[in-house]
């Protein structure tokens, strides 16, 4: 029985990431744009070695392919998530609105929305 409330505190005191006050792990995109930057860097600076057996040139592709991929993947990432977001807002707001009119006189419902958002607007 100890043992499972010693299971239960171990798994519930994990700990987090924090970079300027900010938990990283509840960032949405940031482990998928760190793992695909740090895969395609090492990718890239493997063949920039195997291509010109430079290992100065090598590094500096590895570091620039690492940071670029990652902002990019980020930067693309994050749009797509805000986007979606407005999209799921949007459509809460919708769904309340056809609950509101349903079983009712629409066209009375309707003006007495556009009323209270033109009230709301002023």
């Amino acid at each position: 029985m100890e043992e499972a409330a010693d299971a239960a505190t171990v798994t519930t005191n994990k700990k987090s990431l924090m970079i300027f006050g900010r938990d990283v792990a509840k960032i949405p995109c940031f482990r998928n744009s760190w793992l695909y930057g740090i895969c395609s860097g090492v990718g890239c600076g493997i063949l920039t070695f195997m291509f010109t057996s430079r290992t100065p040139l090598a590094s500096h592709v590895f570091m620039g392919s690492t940071f670029g991929v990652t902002l990019v993947y980020f930067s693309v990432c994050r749009y797509r998530f805000a986007k979606d977001d407005l999209m799921a807002k949007q459509l809460r707001v919708y769904m309340k609105d056809s609950m509101d009119l349903e079983g009712a006189d629409r066209e009375a419902k309707l003006k007495q929305i556009e009323e209270l958002t033109k009230t709301q607007t002023k």
